[in-house]
């Protein structure tokens, strides 16, 4: 079977991969065999850190992939929110090896194929250096913990390559996007599929506008799968990964 692995959200600080199982089961359904994994989050380790670990999760899985009944040559990487920046930046780092030094940083090569990003926050260009963040839609958390979370990858990535996410998304892999007219940061999205369509990237973007009087909001097929609107955008999901695997 094609392989998803799934990175689970939580603003770099929180999470586990219980809290995506009936966003995995919905996957399941849909003819993906899902890998559900965990990662440190912060304090326990930083962005690279947390990075290293999805690295090391799908390497294991390279390396037992004949334990499963999968296909090993069929795999990609679905994440939400801070899950879905994760996986953005495993698709970067496998895709462009000037990125950074990945020897050095142990991460090893990995194969994936495609990625399907809901809600990511995926612009870390204001991370770069020390100019005060004036987007107000911008998560106070992040704010505050910006350097020590981010500092360590921005110093050992490729800088020209953080500030432009034209610059990041070149080289990338088919991508499935989603997110909602109500989601707090849908722009990120939208930023995302516009340097992917500059960079003529194969990708879907799946931009939900909700019924009048209802909400979807940040991540609504991951953590409400059974809406008629996640419905619509996983079968969606499904097509397109069938059609680039």
């Amino acid at each position: 079977m094609p392989v998803y692995i799934d990175v689970h959200g939580g603003g770099f600080v929180y999470g586990y991969k219980e809290l995506n199982r009936n966003f995995c089961i919905a996957l399941a359904r849909r003819g993906f065999a899902v890998i559900s994994i965990s990662y440190r989050v912060y304090p326990q380790a930083d962005f690279l850190g947390q990075l290293q670990d999805v690295n090391a999760a799908i390497g294991w899985l390279q390396n037992h992939a004949d334990e499963y009944p999968i296909d090993p040559n069929r795999m990609g990487i679905t994440g939400d929110s801070a899950g879905g920046c994760l996986s953005l930046y495993t698709l970067a780092i496998q895709s462009d090896p000037e990125l950074l030094d990945q020897e050095k940083l142990g991460f090893k090569q990995t194969n994936l194929r495609f990625g399907a990003l809901v809600s990511g926050k995926f612009n870390l260009s204001e991370y770069v250096d020390d100019t005060p963040i004036i987007d107000g839609n911008e998560p106070d958390l992040l704010r505050i913990l910006a350097k020590p979370l981010f500092g360590r990858f921005i110093d050992a990535a490729e800088c020209s390559k953080i500030y432009s996410l034209r610059n990041l998304t070149g080289k990338l892999p088919p991508l499935f996007l989603t997110t909602s007219s109500d989601d707090f940061i849908q722009y990120e999205s939208l930023a995302l599929a516009d340097a992917l369509a500059r960079n003529h990237v194969d990708f879907e973007l799946h931009d939900i506008r909700p019924a009048k009087g209802e909400a979807l909001g940040h991540i609504f097929p991951v953590g409400l799968p059974w809406l008629e609107e996640s419905e619509y955008v996983l079968d969606r999901l499904k097509t397109f990964t069938y059609e680039v695997m």
